[in-house]
Order: structure tokens, then C-alpha cells, then sequence
């Protein structure tokens, strides 16, 4: 009989003051190394820009870059995807071209994606009048400051009425303001920000001739009750006087007793002093309070 003994299968120890080699971890980042927040561009015009992304990792990484929320129309690059050693950048030059769209601001986002990582980094496209409507603006702001002026003798002229224009004048040096601001805008050669004052600038010149008429009526209709009640008082002292130098005929009345031929019922003295009272009274009713004459605006040139 024949028989075969296998050793069992051992792993040798490490030999001592050996360390066993890791097993290497391998890290997809990226990151921008250049990316500007705010981007200008003219109206009918084109604009440049670059951005730069990072592999940060240890890792090569293949990469698409794309721009979001702003119309593919206005946009384009050079390359749109690209292969990053470790440590190293890659450039992408963006190419903004815009019609005549609307004078604002858009928001974006330069977004680059990696089968392992996506960044975002995101920034402003900011669309600033052409020339032609940087002389609209110019324009636009000389007559809403006539308009203005206007408005302010206009104002002026009614204080000086006695017309309560309180709250008037507190919207007025608000729009006074505004239409100062976009003038230093203009002047520092800031059409963006001038123009986005100007509906403001618009809706606040209404809104003060709105409430300037909203003054005047009140005071008409004060006036109105005054009429009335100076009316009332005229037929009332009609009737009175009239009372006052109808004679009393001859008889007998059991208040007078007998008369004998036609009086008065008052001395005219006595009807005189009534009607210079009655008439000092009127002339208060019709006296409008006057606001002092102060503090007018210095409008600017």
C-alpha cells in the first residue's frame, strides 16, 4: 500500500522590517482656476473671455465643457471638451456674440463635467446700451428733467395758494433723486445703471402730478362747501333784513298794542351794527389758510 502526505499550504511571514506595498487610491477633482463672474457686452457687438479648469486630482481626466442659461445663440467656444494630465489646466476661449436684445443682466453657469466629477462656476452677462441708445438715454433723461422742473413750479405755485402739498413734496425730492443719480451716471459714462432708472424715473413723475391733482381737488371741494354755505348765509340774512326794515302796519297787536301808522322794528343803527358783524363773519369763512411761503425748491440746472 502506497500512501502520499501533502503538507498543508502555508503564506510565508513577511520578512521582518518589510512594509507591504498599499494599493494606490486613485481621486477625480477638478476645479477653475479662472473664471470671471461678470462679463459686459455692447448691444450688436461681440465679446471675448477665457476660462480654465484644473485637474486637481492624480488621475487623467476627460472633460466636456458647456455654458448654461444663456442663449445657445450667443455663445461658443473654441473646444468644447478636453483631456487634463494630472496637475495640469486646460483653456476654453468663449466667444459672446448679442444683437439687440434687453439692457440687463443674465445669469449663467460655465459648467465642467467629468465621468467622475462636475463643477460649476457662475457669473453675470451683463448687456450694455449701443451708442445709438446711449443717446436715447441722454435724451430720454433731458426730458423727463423738464418735466420735472415743470412739475416742481407747478408745485410751488400751489403752495403758495395754501394747498396742503405735503406729501407731494416728500415724492418730488424722492424723483428729484432718482433723476439726479441717473444723470451722474450718464455724466460718469454708466448707461447701464442710468437706464435702469429711467421707468422709475417715468412712473414717479406720475405719480406726482397724481397726487398734486389729488390736492388741488380736496381743496375744491372744501371750497365747494364754503360756497354753499356762504350762499346759505346770503339768503338767510336776505330774509332777516328784510324782516328787519319791513314796517309794521297800523292796528292793534297783542305784542305792540295799538299803533297808530307804520315803524321800523328796528333802529337802523341796531341793523348796521348786525350786518358789519354778519360781514366780518363771512369774510372769516372765506379766508383760506396760507402756508408760509418758505423753503421753496432750489431746482438744479
Amino acid at each position: 500500500v502506497s500512501i502520499t502526505v501533502t503538507a498543508p499550504t502555508t503564506t510565508p511571514a513577511p520578512s521582518p522590517g518589510v512594509t507591504p506595498t498599499p494599493t494606490p487610491t486613485y481621486v477625480a477633482d477638478l476645479a477653475f482656476t479662472q473664471a470671471p463672474t461678470l462679463i459686459t457686452i455692447k448691444q450688436n457687438s461681440t465679446n471675448s473671455t477665457e476660462v480654465q479648469v484644473k485637474n486637481t486630482g492624480n488621475v487623467s481626466q476627460t472633460i466636456n465643457f458647456t455654458i448654461e442659461g444663456i442663449d445657445k445663440n450667443w455663445w461658443s467656444t473654441n473646444v468644447s471638451s478636453a483631456t487634463i494630465a494630472t496637475g495640469k489646466r486646460a483653456g476654453f476661449n468663449i466667444t459672446f456674440t448679442v444683437g439687440t436684445v434687453e439692457i440687463k443682466d443674465y445669469s449663467g453657469k460655465f459648467n465642467a463635467t467629468s465621468p467622475n466629477k462636475t463643477i460649476v462656476s457662475e457669473f453675470t452677462l451683463r448687456v450694455l446700451p449701443s451708442k445709438k441708445n446711449e443717446t436715447k438715454i441722454s435724451d430720454t433723461l433731458a426730458i423727463y428733467r423738464s418735466e420735472v422742473l415743470e412739475l416742481g413750479a407747478e408745485i410751488n405755485a400751489s403752495k403758495a395758494q395754501g394747498i396742503n402739498v405735503t406729501d407731494v413734496e416728500a415724492s418730488f425730492n424722492t424723483l428729484m433723486a432718482k433723476l439726479k443719480q441717473a444723470e451722474a451716471y450718464v455724466a460718469a459714462g454708466d448707461y447701464f445703471n442710468a437706464y435702469q432708472l429711467l421707468d422709475d424715473i417715468k412712473a414717479g413723475i406720475e405719480d406726482v402730478r397724481t397726487e398734486l391733482e389729488a390736492a388741488k381737488q380736496r381743496v375744491k371741494v372744501e371750497y365747494d362747501w364754503v360756497k354753499i354755505g356762504l350762499i346759505t348765509i346770503v339768503i338767510v340774512v336776505a330774509s332777516i333784513l328784510v324782516y328787519l326794515f319791513l314796517p309794521t302796519k297800523a292796528g292793534y297787536t297783542p305784542e305792540r298794542g295799538y299803533v297808530y301808522r307804520e315803524e321800523k322794528r328796528y333802529k337802523v343803527g341796531s341793523v348796521k351794527r348786525f350786518v358789519k358783524k354778519l360781514i366780518e363773519r363771512i369774510k372769516n369763512l372765506l379766508s383760506v389758510k396760507r402756508v408760509k411761503k418758505e423753503e421753496y425748491y432750489e431746482l438744479g440746472t
